[in-house]
């Protein structure tokens, strides 16, 4: 599973659904996909959103007219005049308890999260089966074979 490292507020924007569309400076190839979000600098997962579809690129009208979606604000966007292109998302869950992960080291865009941490995210967002706590204890034992583990 992949994931997106985004700051407050727009994280809790994002996975309260509040905020439907991501402003990014590129397409990517995972509309349909879920993708995890990741508060930046918590070390943890706080929840999930599907990439409905991509729209773009935005000139600068589109931009303030889509305003009430991306919730950047003026000086935002103003900041980065590249980021023409809008991620639309749906499906937005908020995890009732973070799902810790490690970090790795050169990730910028999206992070790959590790089979256990993927799995950790399922149970979040399904929690029928483990418990939060029983997902973090599989991360921090360390299993890490993809063997073990059903990941999306």
């Amino acid at each position: 599973m992949s994931a997106l490292v985004i700051a407050e507020p727009h994280n809790s924007q994002l996975v309260s659904g509040e905020k439907t569309l991501e402003r990014r400076w590129t397409r990517t190839n995972k509309v349909g996909s879920t993708i995890a979000i990741i508060a930046k600098g918590t070390g943890t997962i706080i929840g999930t959103v599907r990439i409905a579809g991509i729209i773009g690129p935005l000139t600068t009208d589109e931009l303030r007219d889509l305003q009430h979606r991306h919730m950047a604000s003026p000086e935002l966007v103003a900041a980065h005049p590249g980021w023409r292109f809008g991620w639309e998302l749906d499906s937005a869950v908020r995890f009732s308890t973070p799902v810790p992960y490690a970090h790795p080291n050169g990730a910028q865009s999206f992070v790959s999260l590790t089979a256990p941490e993927s799995l950790a995210v399922q149970k979040a967002i399904s929690p029928a089966g483990w418990t939060a706590w029983e997902a973090a204890l599989a991360i921090r034992v360390g299993q890490t074979s993809a063997d073990n583990y059903v990941c999306v």
